[in-house]
């Protein structure tokens, strides 16, 4: 993913791979968490306590649920309502501007589990968001696009297919630098 962005953008970005823990300080140094998963999960109360503080102060979450995981989303969405239950995850409006740039998304293709789902072969991207005071400060994917960055998404994933992925992917990095 990064370097599709770096080659669509120009904007640099480094390869390499930072992993702290949500009580960690350094969280403020990073412009952007990304958080996945398969199963159902829980945070410590200083995690929790962790990710609302970096959130609350103009941090960023993507978020997705590998593969379409119910346990992962359904655990995720426990998670934000916790956090903030005034600001509930909301589905990003087509218009938003995190469908534009760098890449125009009005329909991802599917993973073939997702398209028998759906009784279709592509669909319009869904992502959802919380906003805190005017601040976009998650995304959020049911949908799995991890394996499509990869450029190896499972047949059996509920997910976006490899393009879709990447375009979407690559407009959420640009959306968490620019809005």
């Amino acid at each position: 993913l990064l370097q599709t962005f770096n080659r669509k953008t120009h904007v640099p970005v480094k390869f390499t791979l930072s992993e702290k823990r949500l009580t960690d300080p350094g969280i403020f140094d990073a412009p952007l968490i990304y958080l996945t998963g398969h199963e159902a999960f829980k945070l410590s109360a200083n995690e929790k306590a962790g990710l609302k503080r970096y959130l609350d102060n103009g941090g960023f979450l993507f978020a997705e649920a590998c593969c379409g995981r119910k346990g992962f989303d359904l655990s995720f969405r426990k998670l934000m309502a916790s956090l903030f239950p005034a600001n509930p995850l909301m589905r990003m409006p087509p218009a938003s501007q995190l469908f534009k740039y760098p890449n125009e998304v009005t329909s991802v293709g599917v993973t073939p589990t997702l398209m028998q789902d759906l009784g279709k072969s592509s669909m319009q991207p869904f992502l959802e968001g919380v906003t805190i005071d005017g601040h976009c400060a998650v995304i959020y994917s049911r949908f799995g696009m991890a394996g499509g960055w990869e450029m190896s998404q499972s047949p059996y994933a509920r997910g976006y297919n490899e393009i879709g992925s990447l375009k979407t992917g690559q407009n959420i990095l640009m959306y968490s630098i620019t809005q």
